[in-house]
């Protein structure tokens, strides 16, 4: 039986580079591995791009999450200009950790 809320859920996996939301939280797709086994879920390998979870990686079972979405195709600038905002945050993190030192 198909809801309509399942009816609006992507039925494609989301590729390398794209944007999604999981856990009501915006991700980039930085890795997938499609099962071999009929009906078996495929894993995404998510990084956090929102400011508390920049960085953060989750591994993700694409078709059992009821909250999945893919909310855009990302062209190369825009996963660098992600990547230099989430290395930024990390290294702005880093040097805030040795001062309290």
């Amino acid at each position: 039986m198909t809801t309509a809320a399942s009816a609006l859920l992507p039925e494609r996996l989301p590729e390398v580079g794209e944007l999604v939301q999981v856990r009501s939280r915006r991700w980039i797709v930085e890795g997938l591995t499609e099962s071999g086994v009929p009906g078996e879920s495929a894993r995404v390998l998510p990084a956090g791009v929102d400011d508390d979870k920049a960085g953060r990686a989750l591994e993700v079972l694409w078709d059992c999450r009821p909250d999945r979405w893919i909310l855009s195709a990302v062209g190369e600038e825009r996963i660098y200009s992600v990547l230099l905002t989430m290395l930024t945050v990390w290294v702005l993190s880093l040097s805030d950790s040795t001062l309290m030192v």
